[in-house]
């Protein structure tokens, strides 16, 4: 059990608090986890564009082509 997990086992909020601070929670967790949905995307991005780079070169190095003659990378 996680020592945050045991601390809030003895907090006690009544029905009216806890949905306030359920509400809250999820807000902070939505704005918070936003910015990780978008360094998420981000580096799918530039993995989709390393993986094309190096299916070039694995292309070029079996062609025995130099890439800065085909005008690729």
């Amino acid at each position: 059990m996680l020592l945050s997990e045991i601390f809030l086992e003895n907090i006690a909020l009544d029905g009216e608090l806890e949905e306030l601070l359920k509400l809250q929670l999820r807000k902070t967790f939505a704005v918070l986890n936003r910015q990780n949905k978008e360094d998420a995307a981000c580096l799918r991005s530039h993995i989709a564009k390393k993986q094309t780079e190096i299916e070039q070169v694995e292309m070029n190095y079996a062609l025995a082509t130099d890439p800065r003659k085909t005008g690729y990378l």
